[in-house]
């Protein structure tokens, strides 16, 4: 029985669409959301770099360099909604996951928040409560694996990802990322902020 599933698919009607795009719970407003224009597919329209946990900063002067500058996506700058790109929000999570899988930059850069990971951390744990303690650490460790799941994007569609932590972080530690270190590839390496004018 040929042309059965066409004929018989239900038409979505644009009102319900527009309910469902503006829901309050995530999963339907990130499903419904509007289709994310791409360019990807044209190989002279792909962007080489992108930035998550970042303003622009080497987006910015990638052109200079003679790349295609791609997004960054912070706390600071707002996506298509309106709303901050806060990736402590399942909702932004989602959206930018989507941007990398379909969009496809070819370098992919993520710098999640090393604060919590940093070595003068080690003087402020015992100032707070447990309950703080175990909120920031939760916090901390959802960034990270966040940015690994970016990468790991990158490392399944044979992409680049650049991830950027200090040396000291107490975040290489982690088992995450040991494994992302461990993958076929990947290198790891130091370099000295100063050298580029980082202080």
């Amino acid at each position: 029985m040929e042309g059965w599933l066409e004929k018989n698919k239900d038409t979505l009607q644009d009102d319900l669409t527009s309910l469902m795009r503006s829901s309050t719970i995530s999963i339907l407003s990130t499903v419904f959301a509007p289709p994310v224009p791409s360019h990807a597919d044209a190989e002279e329209e792909r962007n080489d770099v992108g930035e998550v946990y970042s303003v622009p900063r080497v987006t910015k002067v990638a052109a200079k360099m003679g790349l295609k500058a791609g997004w960054a996506f912070d706390i600071c700058i707002e996506n298509e909604q309106g709303r901050a790109w806060d990736f402590t929000k399942l909702d932004a999570r989602s959206r930018a996951a989507r941007r990398v899988i379909e969009d496809k930059p070819l370098v992919l850069i993520g710098s999640p928040p090393c604060t919590d990971w940093s070595t003068i951390m080690k003087l402020n744990w015992n100032k707070m409560n447990p309950d703080e303690q175990a909120e920031r650490r939760r916090i901390a460790k959802e960034h990270l694996a966040f940015c690994v799941e970016l990468h790991r994007i990158q490392i399944a569609n044979g992409r680049y990802f650049l991830h950027k932590h200090p040396n000291a972080a107490t975040s290489w530690h982690e088992d995450m990322m040991k494994q992302l270190c461990n993958e076929s590839g990947v290198i790891t390496t130091m370099a000295d902020q100063c050298a580029y004018g980082l202080v």
